[in-house]
């Protein structure tokens, strides 16, 4: 899964392992891993939405949960393809579990997200989060720090 470059190189920062932040973050020798990581993220979520869809096209009822995906639950459903709607719990280009919500955020029937490289909600650049759908609550702003006089 190419970024794109003509060839990468990665440092895994501190811990030693992806992705990560402070110390700990993904050194890269271009910028071209993140616009890669954004597109395979938005691959994930729009594949994990189709299989939450096609469940619920079969079953009359979303998931409770995406490890509902890939091992048939323990509540009666009308259909079970083999090898169920999904290979494993979906994940994003970081290598973190997708949050799956339901009911939605907007009005809408769930909220797939990923909170991006760093892991934790919020974010900016490849931090940021990113959902299947642009009905997400608005950004908390951080508290203005008062200037000392």
């Amino acid at each position: 899964k190419g970024t794109g470059a003509d060839f990468d190189i990665v440092s895994y920062g501190a811990d030693r392992a992806t992705w990560g932040a402070g110390d700990n973050a993904d050194l890269w020798n271009h910028d071209k891993w993140r616009e890669a990581k954004k597109a395979e993220t938005k691959k994930s979520l729009e594949e994990t939405a189709k299989a939450v869809n096609q469940f619920k096209a079969d079953n009359d009822r979303y998931p409770d949960k995406l490890l509902d995906l890939v091992a048939r639950p323990p509540y009666t459903l009308k259909k079970w393809p083999e090898g169920g709607y999904s290979k494993g719990v979906p994940k994003d280009a970081y290598d973190f579990f997708l949050i799956y919500r339901m009911p939605g955020t907007g009005g809408e029937p769930f909220d797939l997200i990923s909170q991006g490289a760093d892991g934790i909600e919020g974010g900016a650049d490849e931090n940021e989060d990113v959902w299947n759908h642009e009905k997400r609550p608005p950004k908390k702003e951080e508290p203005k720090k008062e200037e000392k006089k």
